[in-house]
């Protein structure tokens, strides 16, 4: 459950309706003593890597904003799908078209090459 509930923050950081505060040394003192202690921590308090500790700060936004929210960022990563489909297929058919160049011109067969090297 606790790992779950890390993962959802950590994507809400990700697409931008949560951010984080980084507590003070008094408070991270504190939390590392409920640690030891062997309490949890509050629900909005995540350790960190260098040893200190962070604070959830809560977007705003109601629920229908959230959603609004996240159907833009949807629409956006679809966009951005879209257009890199649309350049790889576009770099793919200038590749075809040059090969069939090179193939009609003779460029590509091996008695061109033989005749290029003697």
């Amino acid at each position: 459950m606790k790992k779950s509930r890390k993962q959802l923050v950590s994507m809400r950081e990700l697409i931008g309706l949560d951010h984080y505060e980084m507590c003070k040394n008094k408070e991270c003192e504190q939390y590392r003593k409920m640690e030891k202690e062997g309490s949890s921590l509050p629900d909005d308090i995540f350790p960190t890597e260098l040893g200190s500790y962070r604070k959830i700060i809560d977007s705003d936004l109601s629920e229908d904003e959230e959603a609004f929210y996240l159907k833009l960022k949807q629409a956006q990563y679809i966009k951005t799908t879209k257009n890199c489909v649309l350049f790889f297929t576009v770099v793919y058919i200038v590749t075809l078209a040059i090969g069939l160049l090179f193939l009609l011109a003779g460029v590509g067969t091996t008695s061109y090459w033989i005749r290029e090297l003697l």
